[in-house]
């Protein structure tokens, strides 16, 4: 139950507000609509964490200050900047969505991400917006079935992933995700910039994949992502009402459980990180790492994909902060930090077959708001691996970011290790593909260079010995319904990534090839599904001549064998 998963924080906060209602609501000044969130400066919170709020929710974003007028980045003290509140007031209500069909009285879970889990493109005549679920997203599956099915009402909260200037524009956005319960949080361009891909890509996401790059931390670039949080917390708390369940994801919001409960001091707050956790010994060369490792001890819950992320995190919580765990009642790991107990978990997502159903049925066609410009390119591929297939071809694939931790040039040489190992009279094709963004959220310019730059040496090796072995073809994105369309052409799908967190691409190639003759999943051991796909056959990637005997053996598997 969300009771025990979210247990209430120990009564050694100031004095609790009252319960919710319309009625103090009203008595305080305020729409009934907005919560008690909205009533936190005038009651019982205590001085020392109230602040004036605007009586309401502003359908454009707060006032854009610079990183260095607004936080010094220390987020110790308690004084938080009063975002002004533009002309014009538009209230989003999110509860009263028609398009979830649950009871009005419901408990409610805002789902906190960086990125809504949305497709939006302004419509060609510029009147408007089409907006569409994203089925990459893993945030869809409580869409779709997981939150009505468990009685619970959905909000998300996040950044629209497009940017949206003017006030009119923002307004007209805001108005167009009521249906969807959907809260947009709008940033500058130069804010979005110096938090996503200065210190989130730049600084935090190698890290988290245990590569240090000299030089990377910037205090400009921590004021910016302590900045990004507490806009994050503003929004959160604007929406928020009291019983309302707050579900934060991944390492881009590794501070808003610190910035949130300073205002909502009962909040039952979890975090689930998407990404790998580093070893104590990698995670202590942050410069702010006791900062990240107390914004994540503030939630109640914190969720990683398999366990020896979570044991790197007790690592660094005893090393680091000197707090020990212990085995709570029912099995569950937890840290006591100040009477304050953390639940630590480990769970790994899983994909939605209702989703995976419906791209196989689209047979390749590119869902509304992706880069339908790329579909001929797209069709093209899918009719040459088709005529392959019927030369007698074997065909290997793989579709991989263009980014280091994927492994690409370890894959490419263990295939022509495997081109060597074998006769002439045995036809194989690698077809890689090769994409710059996933969930539209591109990748850092220089890294992306960089690797495509030795993907395409080892390439040219390749071609000058096998020429026409490997197929490459890049894409700036990449759908679930084209995906799924080479996976079920693939006799042998192959992973190859050296450090990595969550990837569903293993799973949809196992479901996409369930009807018929089966296909094979090569999957390096440092992949999460690792831990999950027991049917797969596991490797070492930096291990070439390991990956080429198993490549060697997965060819000349029979039908039962692959069965089994």
């Amino acid at each position: 139950s969300a009771e025990s998963c979210f247990p209430r924080p120990a009564s050694t906060s100031p004095p609790m507000r009252p319960p919710y209602s319309a009625a103090n609501a009203r008595a305080h000044g305020q729409p009934p609509f907005l919560g008690a969130a909205a009533v936190s400066n005038n009651v019982g919170v205590g001085s020392r964490y109230a602040r004036t709020r605007p009586p309401l929710l502003s359908a454009t974003s707060t006032h854009e200050m610079s990183i260095d007028e607004e936080t010094d980045g220390n987020l110790a003290s308690d004084e938080t900047a009063t975002p002004a509140r533009p002309p014009g007031d538009l209230y989003v209500n999110p509860r009263n969505a028609s398009a979830i069909d649950v009871p009005a009285e419901a408990e409610v879970v805002l789902i906190v991400s960086y990125i809504l889990p949305l497709l939006i493109t302004r419509k060609p005549d510029g009147e408007g917006w089409q907006i569409d679920w994203n089925p990459d997203s893993v945030l869809v599956g409580g869409h779709s079935r997981a939150g009505r099915r468990a009685g619970k009402r959905v909000v998300w909260i996040g950044c629209p992933g497009v940017q949206v200037a003017s006030e009119d524009e923002q307004a007209s956005l805001v108005a167009a995700l009521w249906s969807l319960s959907c809260v947009p949080v709008f940033l500058d361009a130069e804010l979005q910039d110096s938090f996503y891909k200065g210190f989130c890509r730049s600084f935090l996401w190698p890290i988290f994949h245990n590569v240090i790059k000299a030089g990377s931390f910037k205090q400009s670039l921590w004021r910016a992502y302590c900045t990004v949080n507490r806009r994050f917390a503003d929004k959160v708390i604007e929406v928020y009402e009291s019983g309302d369940v707050i579900w934060i994801h991944d390492y881009h919001l590794l501070l808003l459980p610190s910035v949130i409960l300073r205002k909502l001091r009962t909040a039952r707050v979890g975090l689930f990180l998407h990404t790998p956790f580093p070893s104590s010994e990698i995670f202590r060369t942050i410069s702010v790492r006791d900062e990240l490792l107390r914004g994540m001890l503030n939630a109640d819950v914190v969720g990683f994909h398999v366990f020896e992320y979570a044991r790197h995190f007790l690592t660094c919580c005893k090393r680091m902060l000197g707090l020990n765990h212990y085995i709570q009642d029912g099995g569950f790991l937890g840290i006591l930090d100040n009477n304050h107990s953390v639940i630590v978990q480990a769970s790994h997502a899983g994909i939605e077959p209702e989703l995976l159903e419906a791209a196989l049925e689209a047979n390749g066609a590119c869902e509304r708001g992706s880069l339908t410009e790329e579909s001929g390119k797209f069709t093209e591929l899918t009719e040459r691996i088709d005529s392959l297939i019927a030369d007698g071809h074997s065909i290997l694939l793989g579709v991989d970011e263009m980014e280091r931790q994927k492994g690409l040039p370890l894959k490419l040489l263990s295939f022509r290790q495997l081109l060597l190992s074998v006769d002439g009279t045995k036809k194989l094709t690698l077809v890689q593909v090769g994409v710059k963004a996933r969930l539209y959220t591109p990748a850092v310019q220089g890294d992306y260079e960089v690797i495509l730059q030795e993907v395409m040496q080892q390439l040219q090796a390749i071609e000058e010995e096998f020429p026409g072995a490997v197929i490459f073809e890049e894409f700036r994105t990449i759908s679930l319904a084209q995906r799924m369309q080479l996976w079920r052409r693939a006799d042998i799908s192959l992973f190859m990534p050296i450090r990595e967190g969550l990837n569903t691409y293993p799973l949809e190639a196992v479901y996409a090839r369930r009807v018929g003759d089966p296909a094979l999943v090569v999957l390096s051991e440092f992949a999460s599904t690792a831990r999950v796909l027991n049917g797969a056959l596991r490797v070492n990637p930096w291990n070439t001549l390991e990956v080429r005997d198993t490549l060697l053996r997965a060819l000349e598997m029979d039908k039962a064998e692959r069965l089994a």
